[in-house]
């Protein structure tokens, strides 16, 4: 199939041309990865420019896969739509834009996981005094800090990866808490030692810090507070 189409050169002329083919192509000038414009060809004329909603392309190479998927299905539906419009007899004879007939939407897509950086190093135990490692997730997600409170399945696996992080009993609290202990005497240390050395620059004086990427599962209620966030 193919449409005729009618433009407006540089000098003002109007000339007709045959549109054979459209495609899409991201824009990642200036806009967000999830930004595509639709194309005519063989003109090479840009017809329109939209968002899919399905926010940054992520870390993680199974996510990533599924994010291409999505991609590729709504790019699809913006194409089909743009050639519903095209071929509609009432625009013929017209002169229109198409972002002001174009109409589609999408809904924000939450994603299924998030990849969370931790860092590790060592401070003085606050009861035996040696040096022991702490974990200290760091950045934001969702306008809120990546702590272990945040997200149900962080504390999990950081205990897993490391030994030393574990869960303690705490006061008024059924289910106890996550916390760094000391490799030497077991003493719990405090989240606020823990923050106020990370608010030092961990690193900067040569001393070694680990650091380490997690992907975190977030359940259905995470995915609704970043579908609210967004």
């Amino acid at each position: 199939m193919s449409w005729v189409q009618v433009w407006t050169g540089e000098a003002g002329w109007i000339q007709s041309e045959v549109i054979q083919m459209l495609t899409y192509r991201h824009m990642k000038k200036g806009r967000k990865e999830d930004w595509i414009e639709v194309v005519a060809h063989p003109q090479q004329r840009v017809l329109l420019q939209t968002c899919l909603n399905v926010g940054t392309c992520p870390k993680n190479e199974g996510d990533r896969r599924a994010w291409n998927v999505i991609v590729e299905s709504r790019a699809q539906t913006v194409i089909a739509e743009v050639v519903r419009i095209i071929s509609d007899r009432k625009y013929h004879g017209r002169v229109i834009q198409l972002r002001n007939v174009y109409t589609l939407t999408f809904e924000r897509e939450p994603p299924k996981t998030v990849d969370i950086d931790v860092w590790v190093w060592d401070i003085s135990c606050s009861s035996c005094h040696s040096y022991t490692p702490v974990v200290c997730p760091v950045g934001s997600h969702f306008g809120q800090s990546s702590s272990p409170v945040a997200f149900a399945n962080l504390a999990p696996l950081i205990a897993e990866r490391y030994p030393f992080y574990k869960k303690i009993p705490v006061q008024d609290k059924d289910t106890g808490e996550y916390a760094s202990t000391c490799i030497s005497c077991g003493a719990p240390q405090d989240e606020w030692r823990v923050m106020e050395s990370y608010l030092t620059a961990p690193g900067e004086d040569g001393s070694r810090v680990e650091k380490t990427t997690f992907t975190i599962p977030l359940t259905e209620e995470e995915r609704a507070s970043y579908a609210k966030a967004v």
